[in-house]
């Protein structure tokens, strides 16, 4: 970098150039400009004399990265020329530059100023003494540009330095700038949105200057309200986070004027509109409630631009933000009810004259509805009961909802909507209470309440009047996404769980009416797609009603009181028969608006139940109603069971042409909340379900009753041909669920049904078993390991040992028979080939018939599902007599000429790991059991050589001959295999039941073989390439943590090249911050020190063979010391400059190393020192004598305690004191 071309051509190079050798060597050049003091004098003449928006980006970037790094080492005379250069800078030269060079710069400003800002407190504080006359006594570009500048400012102080700072310090600087300054730049802010609307020229249409202003001042207002006041490092949060409180301080309140603010911010947004009406401006206070618009004039009168709607939505903003503030900002009761007053006066003018609020104006109506969501959120309705105009604000509020709930383009306001209401619902138990307490207004309260119940019931008829138009409108190969669990669609409807918790009955009662016209179709077979659609549609809002069951049969004061209308007595027990055939046409009731002083409803049941309400829950009792809301729920479990009855019944009868997609998504999604609430609601029984059914339903008497009418319906999908796979897999989830939750109610293995179940699955019965078995999709992959793991449950829950055995005999029979297929095809092969033994020749033989390959692969996929369940040792060992030796020699034969098939070769080693994991405590078993193998047992002595030679085959065959050339591409091909190599030995070595000298007493090297191939495999790949792929390096770095901890010595035997890629992995591994990666390598290094250190030089050691070794690893040790340092340094850095880590878990390994070798403790705390000012070095002297304080020569666990407790007052007292910054 010699001239200003050159570095202009490097800045757009570094900016644009996407090729990755050419960016290496640009980030090289750049990075010594960064590091080198020197060269700052050189950026800012670069910044001063170029024109180029790259340039001037890259010159701001290293001068910030410059002042971070290298504060300390600017002397003070140069740090003041500097402040002062970059103010002059920007006050003579920010209006000629771009916005993001202005905030770039100002962003640079504000560093500055935050890191010298201790230094010199009072000094600072007089920055808005040079800001004023400079920026807010000019010209009207200068005030923008000044505003502009303490945005960018106050957002540099409320983040912390992440490269230098401690949140400690960023505190103290925080608290001092927030007293000092923060409060006066907001009053700046505020009374330029004064000043412009008293000098608003209204017979100019065109008022750039002004508008500028505004949105400078708006962004100022809302950096100020977000700024962190508490130093809580939560920023970020602000914005998504709505129950966030903006947190006042308390020095501001005596002049923290929230009504003027208010006024000010509501006056911004009428002048928004005054171009249309001049006297605008003054009728805020002088409102005609009774004053009825035509709504679709007034969008075509407010024709909003795009400013307006960027600046509305900051209004709406900082509104928001003032409502979140805490309450002891608004002064005393009466001070915050006048807020809570204009707040909602100025809403409801809004919202009378639909000023602005249009759906082109997308970010204006999101903000809007946030802010109305923030005032329920922030203010209950205790405080809301006194407002002037709450019955308005609802009422307009309710009105908006009905309109923009059937417009696409308003869903992200609707959400907020949705979420306003769902507060109401919750907060009116608290109101109901307090006006139970008042006599005198507990008349208007009730009439409040019982609106509020209106208003839920309307909305929720309207949520699914929209829901089933927006059905029938879905593309049919969008169906299925759309009934997912998670989908947008189905999430929208969740709110009627809450919406309904007022008023069920009003709800419950729309409901029935539309389904059931909709079903008397269907039982006429007068029924086409759309109809099945919105079926599917209220069989989903069933099961999203259901699933509130134990809540509202268990609440004592609140979801029940208002559900005052007893269900319909005729309950839905050939429901299909009561319809009147005449009410056959699918007619959803209207929502049409309506005021508080009047409500107007189609239903006449309705209109009386307000004012008989009181009467009627004087005459109930609170068990009565409770009744009440269980047969309405009731009812609609009924009417789901019925009408998946009627489903079977038609694909039985072949009236459909196949299972239909949709109605068996709901159909599943409604029978998984009705087990839930099913089994929940057993523990009760009091507010049991299945007491509800056997009232509702015959058929349904007791708990079997219910069990095998779910299970046929699941066994009926599975059989199905061609059955959807996301269908296959919510099939498999709830039977697997279906059995976890009646394994103790009843006797299922011993149930007739299970056990024709037992006796007949082959592929066969259930055709997705082959259909699946080689599929690429991930879930349906899975299909047959879940299917037989569910399975397997009917057998190994067996008790009884000679009905076990019983059942295993006829359950394995499928298999039996597959194995025999397999033993007569080998001895074909072997008979083909008794000339020429040639494996290439069984491999084609296997290639021509894919079928024997799909077989081979489904039988392991079926016992690895089998293996899985075997959780204690009576049925482990049975089932290891019944496929050691002969089945797994089978396995193994066509595993053998099938290797070289990924999928083959990845299940047949998860079979072998699972039949490895000795420990009994398998995720997928209901429960855990005692260890499956005894110590040394035979069993496991076969089993693990059985592996063990397994592996050191198929490495020896397929992965140690890679071709160096082809390194990367066979790695990424072979990455997942690998790790299950690695992921085998692992398991192996960590079974605590296996003393492996017994190999060597048998004279037995299987074991050495395959570990020395296994370490050979580090050979073949570069050691930054591990990283790239977590589920290789994680099986790594776990296979030598459990060699350091179960086997240390054959670590240390490795040879030099070997043991420096390990060093140098773990060095990567710390390096990357992966918690994942970086403990276990903190666990191999602390254990191999701990060997050390128990060894070397220990006289009293008879151990010669221990002598060696640690002699060989005090060897190892020295070689890798750079690794060492490195590793040593990076995690020191860890304990000081990142918060969230906690110090115990990397303690040990510091203390380690320490104790390994003081020269890494010397060299680092040297390096410390040379970063600090002089007035730190005798405090920084004192903390690392206090750091090794009472600490022994031992990494025993007491001494490891002593070390953390003293690092976490090193790491504190650093902090504190700022040493570092």
């Amino acid at each position: 970098m010699n001239t200003l071309e050159e570095f202009e051509q490097l800045s757009y190079e570094f900016y644009m150039n996407t090729d990755q050798e050419s960016r290496i060597k640009i980030e090289g050049q750049i990075n010594n400009i960064m590091t080198n003091l020197d060269n700052t004098v050189t950026i800012i003449e670069i910044l001063e004399n170029t024109s180029d928006p790259y340039a001037q980006l890259l010159s701001i970037t290293i001068l910030k990265k410059i002042i971070t790094n290298y504060w300390n080492k600017i002397e003070e005379k140069q740090r003041l020329d500097l402040s002062n250069w970059m103010f002059t800078f920007l006050s003579e030269q920010g209006l000629n530059l771009t916005n993001v060079i202005l905030n770039g710069l100002s962003s640079l400003y504000g560093r500055l100023l935050k890191i010298s800002w201790l230094e010199d407190q009072k000094g600072n504080e007089k920055l808005l003494k040079k800001f004023v006359p400079v920026f807010f006594k000019g010209t009207a570009e200068q005030y923008i540009l000044g505003l502009k500048i303490l945005k960018q400012i106050t957002i540099e102080f409320s983040t912390i330095i992440k490269e230098r700072e401690f949140l400690l310090r960023h505190r103290k600087i925080l608290a001092s700038f927030r007293d000092r300054l923060l409060l006066r730049i907001f009053k700046i802010a505020i009374n330029s949105l004064t000043q412009e609307e008293q000098q608003y020229d209204y017979n100019n249409t065109n008022n750039e200057i002004t508008d500028l202003k505004d949105d400078a001042s708006l962004d100022l207002i809302i950096s100020v309200l977000t700024f962190d006041m508490g130093g809580l490092n939560r920023t970020e949060e602000v914005d998504g986070n709505d129950s966030f409180k903006v947190s006042i301080p308390a020095t501001w309140r005596l002049s923290f004027k929230c009504l003027e603010y208010t006024e000010i911010l509501f006056k911004c947004y009428l002048s928004l509109f005054r171009h249309q009406n001049k006297d605008t401006n003054n009728n805020l206070n002088s409102q005609n409630q009774n004053q009825n618009q035509d709504e679709n004039n007034n969008d075509n009168n407010y024709i909003q631009n795009e400013r307006t709607n960027e600046r509305g939505s900051k209004i709406f903003r900082s509104l928001g933000l003032l409502a979140s503030s805490k309450r002891g900002v608004y002064g005393k009761k009466p001070g915050r009810q006048m807020f809570l007053n204009q707040l909602i006066k100025g809403i409801c003018y809004i919202l009378e004259n639909n000023m602005g609020l249009i759906p082109a104006n997308n970010d204006l109506i999101h903000e809007f509805t946030r802010l109305n969501d923030k005032i329920l959120l922030h203010f209950n309705l205790r405080d809301l009961e006194k407002t002037e105009m709450l019955q308005t604000w609802l009422s307009y509020l309710f009105s908006l909802t009905l309109k923009w709930s059937s417009n696409i383009e308003t869903k992200g306001a609707l959400y907020y909507l949705g979420t306003f209401w769902i507060k109401a619902t919750f907060q009116l138990e608290l109101f109901k209470t307090s006006s139970s307490n008042n006599n005198n207004n507990n008349n208007n309260n009730m009439k409040l309440i019982n609106y509020i119940r209106e208003i839920m019931s309307k909305i929720s008829q309207t949520i699914i009047t929209y829901k089933c138009q927006e059905v029938t409108k879905i593309e049919i190969e969008d169906l299925a996404s759309s009934f997912e669990e998670e989908s947008t669609f189905l999430v929208e409807l969740r709110a009627l769980r809450d919406l309904t918790r007022i008023d069920y009955n009003l709800t419950f009662q729309f409901i029935i009416k539309n389904y059931d016209i909709l079903i008397e179709q269907c039982y006429n077979n007068s029924w086409n797609e759309i109809t099945l659609r919105e079926i599917s549609l209220f069989i989903i809002i069933f099961s999203q009603l259901i699933s509130q069951y134990n809540k509202r049969s268990q609440s004592n004061n609140f979801d029940d009181l208002f559900s005052t209308n007893m269900p319909p007595t005729n309950y839905i027990q050939n429901s299909h028969h009561s319809n009147n055939q005449n009410n056959t046409k699918n007619n959803y009731s209207s929502t049409s608006t309506f005021k508080f002083n009047g409500i107007d409803n189609n239903n006449n049941n309705n209109n009386n139940s307000d004012n008989n309400s009181n009467s009627k829950l004087e005459k109930k009792t609170l068990n009565d109603l409770k009744l009440s809301t269980r047969r309405m729920d009731g009812e609609l479990i009924v009417r789901g069971i019925e009408l998946i009855k009627w489903n079977e019944e038609m694909i039985s009868n072949n009236s459909f042409p196949s299972r239909i997609e949709i109605l068996e998504f709901s159909i599943l999604s409604f029978l998984k909340e009705f087990l839930n609430v099913y089994i929940n609601s057993n523990n009760n029984k009091s507010t049991s379900l299945s007491s509800v059914l056997s009232n509702l339903l015959s058929g349904f008497e007791n708990h079997t009753d219910v069990f095998l009418f779910i299970f046929k319906k699941l066994i009926s999908n599975l059989k199905t041909k061609e059955l959807a796979e996301k269908l296959i897999a919510k099939s498999l989830k709830l039977l697997n669920l279906l059995f976890k939750y009646f394994r103790r109610m009843i006797d299922i293995p011993n149930l007739q049904e299970t056990q024709d179940l037992i006796e007949n699955h082959n592929l066969d019965i259930f055709p997705f078993l082959d259909i699946y078995t080689n599929s690429s999709n991930p879930v349906a992959n899975n299909f047959r390991v879940i299917f037989y793991n569910t399975l397997s449950k009917l057998v190994f829950n067996e008790r009884r040992q000679t009905v076990f055995w019983e059942k295993f005999e006829i359950f394995i029979q499928p298999f039996e028979k597959t194995f025999f297929e397999f033993e007569n095809l080998l001895k074909n092969l072997n008979q083909n080939n008794i000339n020429n033994k040639n494996k290439d020749n069984d491999l084609e033989i296997f290639s021509s018939k894919p079928k024997y390959t799909i077989q081979y692969l489904g039988l392991v996929k079926d016992l690895r599902g089998i293996v899985s369940q075997c959780n204690n040792t009576h049925y482990f060992s049975h089932f290891f007599h019944w496929i050691y030796p002969k089945k797994m020699e089978i396995l193994n034969q066509i595993f053998a000429v099938t290797y070289q098939i990924p999928k083959v070769t990845e299940n047949y080693f998860n079979l072998l790991i699972q039949l490895c994991s000795t420990n009994g405590k398998n995720k997928n078993s209901s429960y855990s059991s005692s260890r499956i193998f005894p110590i040394s047992s035979p069993n496991l002595y076969i089993l693990f050589k059985f592996a063990c030679n397994i592996l050191y085959e198929y490495i020896c065959e397929s992965l140690i001959n890679i071709d160096p050339n082809l390194i990367q591409e066979q790695i990424t091909e072979k990455a997942k295999t690998i790790a299950l190599c690695y992921k085998l030995l692992s398991t192996i070595i960590f079974c605590k039941q296996m003393n492996f000298g017994v190999y060597k007493a048998f004279n037995d090297d299987f074991f050495e073989k395959t570990l020395s191939v296994c370490f050979k495999l580090s050979d073949y790949f570069p050691t930054d390439t591990i990283l790239i792929y977590p589920k290789l390096a994680k099986a790594y770095f776990r296979l030598f943590e459990v060699l350091s901890k179960r086997l240390p010595s054959e670590i240390i035997q490795l040879d030099e090249n070997n043991f420096k890629d390990l060093t140098s992995q773990i060095n990567l591994s710390i390096h990357s911050k992966n918690t994942k990666f970086y403990y276990k390598a903190c666990n191999i290094i602390t254990r191999l020190v701990m060997f050390y250190l128990e060894n070397y030089g220990n006289r009293f050691l008879k151990n010669e063979k221990k002598k060696s070794l640690a002699n060989t690893l005090h060897q190892q040790f020295l070689n890798n010391f750079d690794n060492l340092e490195s590793v040593f340094n990076q995690l020191f850095d860890l304990v000081l400059y990142e918060y969230k880590l906690e110090v115990g878990n990397i303690s040990g390994t510091l203390l380690g190393l320490i104790l390994l070798n003081d020269q890494l403790y010397i060299n680092f705390k040297n390096n410390m020192f040379n970063s600090v000012l002089e007035k730190h070095e005798k405090d920084l002297d004192i903390l690392f004598t206090k750091l090794l304080e009472d600490v022994d020569h031992t990494l025993s666990k007491r001494n490891q305690d002593t070390f953390s407790h003293n690092l976490n007052s090193f790491r504190y007292r650093v902090r504190e004191d700022g040493i570092l910054f």
